[in-house]
């Protein structure tokens, strides 16, 4: 059996943001981005697809949302 490494992509404003290291959790880069982008810093991590060996994750504001 051969162990397949996806290659994380994360998306935000459909645009492909890379993995700034491997080593560090979803949420780590969410954070290293929300100093990038301000409005990321109340967004959440979603898991969308994986796609031809790449798992992409979106990047989802909570703001304006209820409950």
């Amino acid at each position: 059996m051969e162990k397949i490494i996806l290659k994380r992509v994360f998306l935000y404003k459909g645009n492909e943001l890379s993995d700034i290291d491997r080593d560090m959790s979803e949420d780590k880069v969410l954070e290293h981005y929300s100093n990038i982008y301000p409005e990321l810093i109340n967004s959440v991590v979603e898991q969308k697809e994986i796609k031809n060996d790449k798992i992409y994750y979106e990047f989802k504001s909570n703001v304006g949302t209820k409950g």
